[in-house]
This record gives structure tokens, sequence and C-alpha cells, in this order.
């Protein structure tokens, strides 16, 4: 059964979208062609099935495992995205949002299982007949950032790429888009052009929770043949954090407690609770809430202090100008 909609009349965060009319489809996971590669959230995360959460930056997702069982119980919520894709001079559905929904029902299928209201190896789709590739990455990249707890070598990948496509978009402009601060997108964009790749890959490969924005933004400043070398210590210094008390395998670094103090302070400030002032001092502030070894005043001390004083500070921006899908829930807090 084909349902015609007409998606000029949901504007929500979809962006361009929000002109292209869609067709809302039920299709056979044979037909669907899933690039992990294209995807901006890595395929190790796409398909984790028995790992910690934590483990993987993931705690909205239970493991694909759980995904299938709740689809196969309760059905599919929200379809997958799909366009029309050539592969071997033939036409499939490429999946522009969705890979885990169909990696679980492509699980049931194996089993000889289905999601609820469906036949095994059936899927929920709408299909946009008329989005070009730029417009994909971008409904891609958007779903996936809004995630909480989505790993940054999977949103600088997918900005690197969405910038490629698009060079001439303006940082403000996508930004605003992405939901994030100038700043953010700018790191992401320096990462993916002065990274070396094999660095890069390795980095968005990496089975447990990989380094932070910040920590690579370090990295990337030495020569590219140093590059590997300094990764290698951003990553022994934050297995040596999540070694001296990282919770459920959780890396709780200096770098993820000032991260944590901004996203509070950012959310404080975008519900309205309190408000910062114009020549708030972050080093100042984050030395008070966020225990820093060393000896206070030595140069080591200092620039550790203004690199993790950076990073609340960015969390802070992101998380102060997030859009807020209920304002009713934003007013009563107030």
């Amino acid at each position: 059964m084909t349902t015609i909609r007409d998606e000029s009349r949901n504007q929500g965060t979809e962006g361009k979208r929000s002109v292209l009319g869609y067709q809302e489809m039920v299709l056979a996971v044979s037909c669907l062609v899933a690039d992990y590669s294209w995807n901006s959230r890595s395929k190790a995360r796409t398909l984790a099935t028995g790992a910690h959460p934590d483990e993987l930056g993931d705690e909205d997702a239970p493991g694909l495992e759980g995904l299938a069982e709740s689809m196969a119980a309760r059905g599919q919520d929200t379809p997958i995205d799909v366009r029309p894709v050539t592969i071997n001079s033939g036409t499939a559905f490429g999946i522009v949002t969705g890979f885990r929904r169909y990696s679980a029902a492509v699980l049931l299928a194996k089993q000889k299982r289905a999601i609820l209201g469906l036949e095994p190896g059936q899927i929920r789709c709408r299909v946009f007949t008329r989005m070009s590739e730029p417009e994909a990455r971008e409904a891609n990249l958007i779903e996936n950032l809004g995630r909480e707890s989505v790993s940054a070598p999977d949103v600088v990948y997918g900005i690197g790429d969405l910038r490629k496509l698009n060079p001439k978009i303006a940082i403000k402009a996508m930004a605003a888009r992405l939901n994030r601060s100038e700043k953010f997108v700018r790191d992401a964009i320096a990462i993916c052009e002065k990274g070396d790749p094999k660095v890069l890959d390795e980095w968005r490969s990496t089975p447990t929770r990989p380094i932070g924005l910040g920590r690579m933004t370090i990295v990337i400043r030495h020569e590219k043949e140093r590059q590997a070398e300094h990764y290698q210590a951003a990553v022994a210094e934050v297995e040596e954090g999540r070694e001296k008390g990282g919770r459920k395998g959780t890396v709780i670094s200096l770098d993820g407690r000032a991260r944590r103090v901004g996203r509070l302070l950012g959310k404080l400030v975008r519900i309205g609770v309190v408000d910062l002032a114009p020549r708030f001092d972050w080093e100042r502030q984050i030395r008070c809430l966020v225990k820093i070894p060393g000896t206070e005043g030595t140069g080591k001390d200092l620039k550790l202090c203004a690199r993790i004083a950076n990073e609340a500070r960015d969390a802070y921006e992101t998380e102060r100008d997030k859009v807020d899908d209920n304002p009713d829930i934003i007013e009563a807090t107030k």
C-alpha cells in the first residue's frame, strides 16, 4: 500500500526536505542499499549488538538485537528515509536515514521474523524521489546529531562530507542548520582538512569511546607525519583516566568533566534559569569546578586549564544554541 504525502506541511527539523514530496511505502529490505561508509554514524556503532552502550557512546541505543526485539513486539514507529540510486546500471533505493532500523529488520528477516504488522523482510519507508546528494547528506547528519551522545568522529566525518558536497556554504549557515556553534563546525572542518587520513580512520573505527573533538584539534596541529604519535599519546591519556575510575567503562577525564559543566550551564541559560556575564571567566570558573592535577601556576598547568576551559565553552555554546522541540516544557521550568 502506497500513501502519497505532501511534506511541505511538515516543517520540523528536516530543513530542505520540507519542500520535497515523498511516498510512504512498504519495501523489501532486499531492494534497499545500506552504504555504511556513507552514513555519518560509523558502521561499528550502527551494528553494535552486545556492547555496553557507554562503551560506544550510544546511550540511546541498547544494541541492535534490542532494537530488533522492540520492532518485532511494538512495530516500527518511524519509517526510514530512502532515495533512488543507480547500482550496476539498475535502480535501487539508498538509505538516507534509519540505518539501524534497516539493520534490525534484516536481522529479523534472517530469523524468519517480522516487524509487527509487516511480513518478514519488509520495512516501512519514505521514498524521496527528488532528494539531491547534499540534501541527503544533510538529512543524515541532522538525524545523527540529534542523538545526545553521538561520537565526535562521526560528527566530524559528516560535517566534512557535507562541506565537500557544498564547499560554498558559509560556516554560520552550516552551524545554524546543524544546531552547533560556529567554532564547533570550524574545528570539525579543520580536522577533516588537516588530519592524517590514517589517523582519522583509526579515530572513527575505534571500538570504544574515542577521544573528543578538543583533543583531536590538538593532534592535528602537528605535522601529518607526527599526528599518529600524538594521537596514540592522547588515547593513552584517556585510557589512563578510565583506569582511574571511569564509571561503567566511561572515560571521566578532565575534558569530560569540563564538557559536563559546560552543557549544564548551556542548558540553564537556554531555558532562562541563569544568565552568564558578558566577560565570564571560563578558565577561573572551570578551575574552581574541575579538580586539575599538577602544580598550580606552572606552564603545563596553565595550558591544561586553558584547554579544558575551551572544552567547557564549546559544550556550553552547543547546548545553549539547541532548539527545543517542546516550548511548553521550557516554560514550565521557568
